[in-house]
């Protein structure tokens, strides 16, 4: 499975599926063919991969 993330203000972004199941796992979303990270979602992903 091929992962594509997708935002109205940068370019997307594609993924394997091992990669985006990891990015995934790591901002605590369950991997799945289709998802949303809400904007009030984002300040907490990005800590959790940083």
């Amino acid at each position: 499975m091929i992962y594509k993330f997708r935002s109205q203000a940068a370019a997307d972004v594609v993924m394997l599926q091992a990669n985006g199941d990891q990015m995934l796992t790591i901002i605590g979303k369950e991997p799945s063919a289709q998802g949303i990270i809400t904007a009030a979602q984002i300040p907490a992903a990005i800590a959790a991969l940083e």
